[in-house]
């Protein structure tokens, strides 16, 4: 079975709108736009300071390092084991990798969440400047 590219964006979009949580912040986001909104206000307020573009210099980097700090507001996969296999789930992945390949792919997992996030919140109306605007120091 061949996966198209729509079908990897689309498991990879559902993906991350499954692991954005309200409940520990009392809140309870039910639709694609009030997930997205919720998980950008809280990373705008946790974690959009000055330092920290000054230090990881754009918004990606800013939100990869807030994620892999295991926000409870975000579940997504964090052990070797369940990146390997959300990964390979994504549909675009050989079921079997070299050990190369897959350590690749788990350097690069908070950045790709990252980055698939920023997208994701950008074609539902979130653009980037968003994190950067009024910035705290």
């Amino acid at each position: 079975m061949t996966t198209t590219n729509k079908q990897v964006a689309a498991k990879i979009n559902q993906y991350i709108l499954n692991a954005i949580d309200g409940e520990s912040y009392e809140r309870t986001p039910e639709t694609e736009q009030q997930k997205l909104l919720f998980l950008a206000t809280t990373f705008k307020s946790e974690y959009c300071y000055k330092n920290n573009f000054i230090i990881h210099k754009n918004v990606q980097s800013v939100l990869s390092e807030w994620i892999s700090g295991l926000p409870s507001c975000f579940n997504i996969d964090f052990n070797y084991g369940d990146i390997l296999k959300a990964a390979k789930s994504f549909g675009n992945l050989p079921e079997t990798m070299s050990e190369k390949e897959e350590e690749k792919i788990l350097q690069n997992w908070f950045p790709f969440i990252a980055a698939k996030t920023l997208q994701l919140m950008n074609k539902k109306g979130i653009p980037t400047s968003f994190f950067t605007e009024n910035l705290k120091n």
